[in-house]
């Protein structure tokens, strides 16, 4: 990947969703490229539901700026992450900001020449909707990388790799077992982080990882299952009814595509609730002290963002599954509705107002939901 971005400005890394994709970027090659001085990295971002104020806040200025800035930079080559790619369909709804963000990006690849290098991280089960983007499907086309799944040895080494790093012993049949136990399964390496964090907390005393302890956490399958249940029903009643809510707040539905994360300020969150905001953050802290919701305060942004913590409990935890199964058109209608007032507060004009159908569903979405 390093030896790929010296002779182009332009790379997309490709690949199922849990494979490795960021960490390969940020781990790998961004700390190869932090090891010489020709290259200044900018903030790694995330699309977001707007891509245009994401990529202002990377270069301390309008994204319409971009080519301006980077011609001033005193580098001899700079590079831009883009990191969860796919977020500019599933977040953006705006189709205009959408083609003005990728035209602003490909414009200052082409005009930028060999300075600047933009690399685009993407979950390989949405190439059929850049297609519908002409310019930006060549580039794909033209200059990517798929990271495959990790082979049973690349598996073994990370997983006894960080035990070794910190002074842990790690039973030989717990490391066969897990190797077992992941194959195969989606979004892998995620539950594997997320079991072996569980067993590190379980077995740090006796600083031995041991296939009881595993076997009881519920082993790969069962152990993300385990702990979100076990943190969900500590929770009183109200605060049970507050999770449900910001964790269906934080799943983006899919369409045609598994449901994925959907990042949110935390202000923003809260409103959305409609819950009391002191138990809103209550709540909060506890998701975010049991590892299955993350904060963040990028900089130069006003609040802190609020995430799951990874695409693996979207995917694997019963519990949520049941609430999005069960809910699904009516969250649909709830986004669909939100996103046509946002529409009417920025034009403020009568063409904007629900009409028809639309209203219809509107009303009764109110009917039954508040």
């Amino acid at each position: 990947m390093f030896d790929k971005i010296k002779g182009t400005n332009f790379l997309a890394v490709l690949g199922a969703s849990g494979n490795g994709k960021s960490s390969v970027v940020r781990a790998g090659l961004l700390y190869q490229l932090r090891q010489t001085e020709r290259w200044h990295i900018l903030p790694v971002i995330t699309p977001t539901s707007q891509p245009l104020t994401a990529l202002a806040t990377a270069i301390g200025m309008p994204a319409g700026q971009l080519t301006d800035f980077i011609e001033r930079e005193p580098t001899e080559r700079l590079v831009l992450v883009i990191d969860q790619f796919e977020e500019v369909f599933t977040l953006c709804k705006n189709d205009a900001e959408r083609e003005q963000f990728f035209a602003m990006l490909l414009a200052a690849v082409a005009r930028a020449d060999h300075k600047f290098c933009l690399v685009v991280v993407m979950r390989a089960d949405f190439l059929d909707k850049c297609s519908q983007h002409v310019a930006l499907a060549k580039k794909i086309q033209e200059h990517q990388i798929i990271v495959t799944l990790m082979t049973p040895e690349e598996l073994k080494e990370a997983i006894k790799a960080p035990t070794r790093q910190v002074g842990l012993k790690i039973q030989d049949t717990l490391v066969s077992e897990m190797l077992v136990d992941v194959k195969g399964a989606l979004g892998h390496l995620p539950l594997l982080q997320y079991t072996l964090t569980e067993l590190w907390k379980t077995c740090a005393a006796q600083r031995l990882l041991t296939f009881s302890a595993y076997q009881a956490l519920g082993k790969i399958a069962g152990t993300l299952e385990k702990g979100a249940n076990g943190v969900y029903q500590d929770l009183s009643p109200a605060a049970q009814k507050t999770a449900q809510r910001i964790f269906i707040e934080l799943t983006q539905l899919g369409e045609g595509s598994p449901d994925t994360r959907r990042q949110l300020s935390q202000p923003d969150l809260v409103t959305a609730l409609l819950f009391e905001p002191a138990l809103v953050n209550q709540v909060l802290q506890k998701l975010v002290s049991a590892n299955l919701v993350v904060t963040d305060k990028p900089k130069d942004e006003p609040a802190p963002v609020v995430n799951i913590a990874h695409d693996a409990l979207t995917q694997h935890w019963g519990q949520l599954r049941g609430w999005l199964d069960g809910n699904r058109d009516a969250i649909k209608n709830q986004r669909d509705i939100e996103a046509d007032a946002k529409r009417w507060q920025e034009k403020m004009s009568k063409k904007a107002l629900l009409q028809g159908l639309y209203l219809n569903i509107a009303k009764d979405y109110a009917k039954t939901h508040t």
